[in-house]
């Protein structure tokens, strides 16, 4: 998909229990058109027409699974956006450090494909790709193995105590029992401010200041 110049992308990737969903915003600067795409599908569209052509809407509604999610869009001075993402009333940093708190992640890529592998810490029920999967467990010295199979590569994922841990235990992923894959940590940003006026301080000054002059008028 081409991207308009005059159009900036942002995107979030929420954790909801076993899954993950990636949440793209599309927003046009100039005429404020907004679309939001959840896994690439279009969930919420916004178009402009004459009364908010130079005003984006505060709250973009929508649903992933039945949970009321917003997009916030905040304009604090003219041409700078802030945006922030809402999910069931928390923030999505509150939403971030709870699943990781409780879940441990890993992103393993076998045969070419990658596989989302999320461990209930404390439980350590296991989903692959949403799916709960059935798992071998068998005791060791310091704690247990957990083994499975991903497209007939054996996998497993070793628990081991921690004297002095956060948890107590430590969950290690290994694929062909010895290749150890790393924990997922999602580093993306919770929050985005977008300021466009460096593209547009590149058009004639007397346009930015008319539309400066037409944001003014419709706060």
């Amino acid at each position: 998909m081409p991207v308009n110049p005059e159009t900036f992308i942002i995107s979030w990737i929420l954790p909801i229990n076993n899954k993950q969903y990636k949440i793209q915003l599309e927003q046009a600067f100039v005429t404020n058109e907004i679309h939001i795409r959840v896994d690439q599908k279009e969930v919420y569209e916004h178009l402009c027409d004459v009364t908010n052509y130079f005003r984006p809407p505060d709250r973009n509604y929508f649903k992933i699974d039945g949970i009321q999610c917003c997009v916030i869009i905040e304009e604090p001075s003219f041409g700078v956006y802030k945006h922030s993402l809402v999910v069931g009333g928390k923030a999505f940093r509150e939403i971030k450090e709870e699943h990781y708190t409780k879940y441990d992640t890993w992103k393993p890529v076998i045969s070419g494909k990658e596989y989302l592998v999320v461990m209930e810490k404390h439980a350590m029920n296991t989903w692959v790709d949403g799916n709960q999967i059935d798992l071998s467990r068998q005791f060791t010295d310091h704690g247990t193995v957990a083994i499975f199979h991903l497209n007939g590569t054996p996998c497993k994922i070793l628990t081991e105590c921690i004297i002095g841990g956060a948890s107590g235990m430590k969950h290690s992923f290994f694929v062909n029992n010895n290749t150890e894959v790393s924990l997922f940590e999602d580093s993306g940003e919770v929050e985005f401010t977008m300021d466009t006026n460096t593209v547009i301080e590149g058009r004639k000054k007397e346009t930015k200041n008319n539309w400066k002059k037409i944001w003014k008028r419709n706060r």
